[in-house]
Formats: structure tokens, C-alpha cells, sequence
């Protein structure tokens, strides 16, 4: 039970971080496969009609779709790490204004009840508070 629990908060986590590098990888492997299948179409059409004069363009232009495809995959990542710490110091900053707003109540207590306060008063009235560890130590010295 804990195992599985385990692997899908894993997961989740994994999920919640990674989702634009999970899915924007798979896409560019798709996109260089289709720029690869075109390009060996153009291959095939242009060993076919025997007209080799334009191939060598068609390997520049096939490495400058590629070329654009890492780079977009680069500005995606890239993007993605920003929005992400941005949104970290926006809620960074909803934390701290929550933590001014809600500062301790340092006025003194006004309801105690009659009991609470006479016990307390003993307290209240010595001259020093002495813990047990006080006393055994004056009495080893």
C-alpha cells in the first residue's frame, strides 16, 4: 500500500514539475521524424526524376527545420523554468504579506477566568522561579 502510494506521489510530483519537458520532448521527436520523412521524400523524388541540383538545398533547409525545432523545444523549457519561478516568488510574497497581516495578538489578556488567575498569582508574586534542576544542583554543590 505504501509502495503505491509512494510511486504515484512520485509521480505526481514528477507530473506537476516536468509537464511542458514531458510533453514538448515526445512532439519534437515527432516533428524530426516528419521533417525526416519530407526530406526523404524530396530524396526520392529528386533520384527519381534523375535532377540532383537542388538536393544540396534541401539538406540546408532539412537542418534549419531541425535547427528551429531546438530551438523552440529550448525557448519552451526555458519559459517554462521562468513561469515557474515566478510563480514561486509570487507566492513567496502571498506567504510573507499573510505572515505580516497575521502577527500575534500582543495585548494582555483581559478574560481569565477568577480560578486561572488565582492560581497563577502565587506564581506571579515570587521573588525568583526556580526549576527542579535548580534545586538538584544546589544540592550536589
Amino acid at each position: 500500500m505504501w509502495n503505491n502510494l509512494l510511486k504515484i506521489t512520485l509521480v505526481s510530483f514528477v507530473w506537476k514539475r516536468y509537464k511542458r519537458t514531458i510533453i514538448a520532448f515526445p512532439l519534437l521527436l515527432l516533428y524530426f521524424w516528419l521533417v525526416n520523412l519530407v526530406h526523404h521524400d524530396i530524396i526520392a523524388y529528386a533520384t527519381l526524376k534523375n535532377d540532383t541540383d537542388w538536393l544540396g538545398w534541401s539538406f540546408l533547409v532539412k537542418w534549419l527545420f531541425i535547427l528551429s525545432g531546438v530551438v523552440v523545444f529550448v525557448l519552451v523549457h526555458v519559459s517554462s523554468k521562468a513561469e515557474n519561478e515566478s510563480q514561486l516568488e509570487e507566492s513567496l510574497k502571498e506567504k510573507l504579506k499573510k505572515s505580516k497581516q497575521e502577527q500575534p495578538d500582543t495585548t494582555p489578556l483581559q478574560n481569565i477566568s477568577p480560578e486561572l488567575d488565582g492560581m497563577f498569582e502565587r506564581i506571579r508574586n515570587k521573588k525568583s522561579l526556580r526549576s527542579k534542576a535548580d534545586i538538584v544542583i544546589e544540592k550536589h554543590q
